[in-house]
């Protein structure tokens, strides 16, 4: 029955012209405000005032944003501008309702800049047949994928089901880390209550599909504590990001002026921008990090086991620059006793080696094909 409504719904407002200068924006299925697509609108916001900007939303009312249309993912009108838009903007797999129209475009941000864990095609023995089924028909309807490295690019060629166009030009989501400004950070800070003298660590795991296995992620209370032991001349706080599939939330962390759980605040980056050091395991958030040249620690006490239950991975982790360990004694000796100098020469050529395309202008380019979409007569 649900079905046959999404048919009918889809099917009637297909009758309506298509308007070339609205862009519809979905984040996570609907869930968050952040990542590549918010960088573009922004973006898109302030370069070209003219384009109509429409974003969907699980739960409108929680997002603040200047000059942009705010809709109820899933609602009648989500699929009236579903329909109407001209170019559809997005970070995850399209659901399978979704059929796209002649004239219209669809760009595909995908949600990292570079992976860890292997995606798609490359991972399909994890991964359930309906997924699979949505992902190769997400992918007949992509027009543009944009990548940020050489590695992406081939891994989107070879994985990704698809056969279209490739845009190398980097990542909107690290042009936000790489042009942030003072007065930014500085307001991000005070809206995270960090203090001018906390040195503030990070804690991001990925998601693990296993309830017993949840048991590997960090305990925060036991790992400040021997931080704080280890060198208390220094003041730390730790933020804890779950990942957006997590229900956890500020019941399962028992928050303390130095313990913190940021997992509803949307935006990684932001919270990347504020942090001097990260931890986690197997997120493609690493990659990210490593752009601020600020120091990244890999937490994974559980790596045969995830290996084997989870993903299989593109690197061999003791082969990345980011310090690994498995128990907590290892890592906070890492975090204490970290050479920067040889770090930072490490990162710089670990992203040579991926051929990275970040410079901080993926936006601009983005835009400019953007701009042909919107000009451009079927």
């Amino acid at each position: 029955m649900k079905n046959h409504l999404l048919n009918i719904l889809n099917l009637f407002f297909s009758l309506f012209p298509i308007k070339r200068n609205q862009l519809l924006f979905i984040d996570y299925y609907g869930a968050k405000y952040g990542d590549s697509p918010a960088v573009l609108s922004e973006h898109i916001v302030e370069t070209h005032p003219e384009w109509k900007i429409v974003w969907a939303f699980n739960n409108p009312g929680p997002f603040e944003i200047s000059d942009v249309i705010k809709i109820r993912y899933m609602s009648v009108n989500f699929f009236w501008e579903l329909n109407t838009s001209g170019i559809i903007i997005t970070n995850y797999r399209m659901p399978e309702f979704f059929r796209k129209r002649k004239g219209q475009k669809y760009l595909q941000t995908w949600h990292s800049s570079l992976r860890l864990k292997k995606i798609e095609k490359d991972a399909q023995d994890n991964l359930p047949p309906h997924y699979i089924k949505m992902a190769q028909l997400d992918s007949k309807n992509i027009d543009l994928i944009i990548s940020g490295s050489q590695m992406s690019s081939a891994t989107f060629k070879n994985s990704f089901w698809y056969k279209g166009e490739v845009l190398e030009c980097g990542t909107p989501r690290i042009d936000k880390l790489i042009n942030i400004s003072p007065n930014r950070l500085n307001d991000l800070k005070n809206l995270m209550d960090i203090k001018e003298n906390e040195r503030v660590i990070l804690y991001c795991p990925t998601f693990r599909h296993h309830e017993e296995d949840k048991k590997y992620y960090l305990d925060p209370f036991l790992f400040y504590n021997m931080l704080h032991e280890s060198s208390p001349n220094i003041n730390w706080k730790v933020l804890i990001r779950y990942h957006p599939h997590e229900s956890m939330g500020n019941h399962f962390v028992r928050e303390t002026t130095k313990i913190k759980d940021v997992t509803p605040y949307s935006d990684v980056q932001d919270l990347i921008s504020i942090a001097d050091i990260l931890v986690t395991d197997y997120s493609g958030v690493m990659f990210d990090f490593a752009y601020t040249s600020k120091p990244c620690f890999l937490f994974v006490p559980d790596l045969v086991q995830y290996i084997a239950k989870e993903r299989e991975l593109y690197f061999d982790i003791n082969t990345l620059p980011f310090p690994v360990s498995s128990t907590y004694t290892e890592l906070v000796d890492q975090i204490i006793n970290i050479n920067r100098e040889k770090y930072s020469w490490e990162i710089k050529k670990f992203l040579e080696s991926v051929g990275s395309f970040e410079k901080g202008v993926a936006c601009e380019k983005v835009t400019k094909k953007l701009e042909e979409w919107v000009k451009k007569k079927e």
